[in-house]
């Protein structure tokens, strides 16, 4: 077959059947969305004219490459060097993300705690004692003559 100008962006195609217009599924698609006309829009980083890749497109392609530059992060848990997929990523793997989630669950459990000392004063307490249910707490258990 003979090549032809697409009917929405005028690029020349070779179709692959005899009914083809459009050069791509994005020109056809495109052309029924916005009435048959590509319309470009303005990025908002570097102020220039370009034509979407699709209708969720705001950034141009120049700009989205030097976004993905900058997001390149180091890993929370090994300091691995990688290119975040959002901006919300701080692992740069699940095996990473999992350890840091083994780890916050292990640090964060809560210590069995002894049963509560009956003592008279805070001069007869130990060290131990003290660390573990603090100064104030003791204090407020001997007022309340436990």
């Amino acid at each position: 077959m003979e090549n032809r100008k697409c009917a929405l962006c005028g690029t020349e195609f070779t179709p692959k059947c005899k009914h083809n217009i459009y050069c791509s599924r994005y020109c056809k698609d495109h052309s029924y969305r916005i009435g048959g006309e590509i319309t470009p829009i303005v990025c908002p980083v570097c102020m220039k004219p370009f034509v979407p890749r699709s209708y969720r497109q705001q950034i141009c392609p120049e700009c989205e490459e030097n976004d993905q530059r900058n997001r390149i992060k180091h890993c929370m848990v090994c300091g691995k060097a990688f290119t975040a997929k959002n901006r919300t990523q701080i692992y740069c793997s699940d095996h990473c993300r999992e350890k840091a989630k083994r780890d916050r669950n292990t640090s964060s459990a809560k210590p069995k705690h002894k049963k509560p000392i009956k003592m008279k004063s805070l001069d007869k307490m130990n060290a131990d004692d003290l660390l573990h249910y603090g100064k104030r707490q003791m204090q407020a258990q001997l007022r309340r003559g436990k």
